[in-house]
């Protein structure tokens, strides 16, 4: 019988809500606790943690290194993993908690899709999400478009 060592490591002072896999060197946790860690899959070890202004609600695998994250009040940020740094915050990017992103590629550029708990969705530019280039209104199906 082979005896397993067990080690206890407290990932979040609060609830973890998500994790994702980043690549093949980290996955990531977003929490209650405001904080997105970073973590090694060889150590099983954290890396980095970020501060955000809010709970973490999702997480999403963005353009190269970078993870999104989709917070309870609204923001959307953008961590770059290879630098660790937090690149851009959207504070009210969504009016409810955002409870769902996807990165998506189409043709030669990769777009954003977050989604908020009133059912409302915006797309954005995923390599510099500003502005959002769709969004929607209510629980219309008639996309309102920024150039």
């Amino acid at each position: 019988m082979e005896v397993v060592q067990q080690q206890l490591i407290k990932a979040h002072s609060e609830f973890v809500n998500c994790i994702i896999d980043v690549n093949s060197d980290f996955f990531a946790t977003g929490g209650s606790d405001f904080k997105v860690n970073l973590w090694s899959k060889q150590t099983l070890s954290q890396i980095e943690s970020f501060e955000m202004s809010g709970e973490i609600a999702c997480l999403a695998k963005g353009p190269g290194d970078t993870v999104i994250c989709g917070l309870i009040n609204g923001t959307l940020a953008s961590i770059d993993t290879g630098s660790l740094q937090v690149m851009r915050v959207v504070q009210k990017a969504h009016t409810g908690t955002v409870v769902s992103c996807v990165c998506l590629r189409q043709s030669a550029r990769e777009i954003l899709v977050s989604q908020d708990d009133s059912r409302e969705f915006r797309v954005w530019n995923a390599l510099d999400i500003g502005i959002p280039l769709i969004k929607t209104i209510g629980r219309s199906y008639n996309p309102v478009w920024y150039s």
